[in-house]
């Protein structure tokens, strides 16, 4: 690998590679599919005008998502940036309604911390694989979280792996 792909950004393809986490692969891919049998709405990436910490993030993260009401639950997974080392979120939200407007709301909601991308979630990406490269550790789960649960004809419903506590759930 030369010098050139080294300062590449990460990509979907490296998102479970092992130089992210010491955490098994197979872990990290267990949760990813996990993630992907949630009901999400959107993907959001909201970065900081100013340097802030990982735990300032998460709670910045917390206090932009607390006015859209208890319906509304997220997995954040903060994370520090290849080029200048600062930190920034990946974002699944879901219990939004996915109509036109909504990305502005939440795009406006995040206010003057810094920028925000927005964008409708689509189960094909890769999202959910990449908040999990870190391992299940690096993700917190916020709100009431709720399965995609298909028809029986389809495979039943979605389930917590095993091991794995959310605010207000058992698995």
């Amino acid at each position: 690998m030369g010098a050139a792909n080294a300062a590449a950004p990460c990509t979907e393809r490296c998102a479970l590679d092992t130089q992210h986490s010491t955490a098994p692969v197979e872990l990290r891919e267990a949760w990813a599919r996990w993630l992907r049998s949630l009901r999400w709405s959107y993907v959001a990436t909201p970065t900081f005008r100013r340097p802030v910490s990982e735990a300032a993030a998460r709670r910045a993260v917390a206090q932009w998502l607390a006015p859209l009401g208890k319906s509304v639950y997220a997995a954040v997974a903060v994370e520090r940036g290849r080029v200048e080392g600062r930190v920034h979120a990946h974002v699944l939200l879901g219990g939004l309604a996915r109509r036109e407007g909504v990305d502005v709301a939440l795009r406006l909601g995040w206010g003057t911390r810094g920028r925000i991308t927005i964008a409708p979630y689509h189960g094909r990406g890769g999202a959910a694989r990449y908040l999990c490269k870190d391992g299940p550790d690096a993700v917190e789960l916020l709100g009431d979280v709720r399965p995609y649960r298909h028809s029986v004809a389809h495979g039943g419903r979605g389930c917590m792996p095993e091991g794995r506590r959310v605010r207000g759930m058992e698995p």
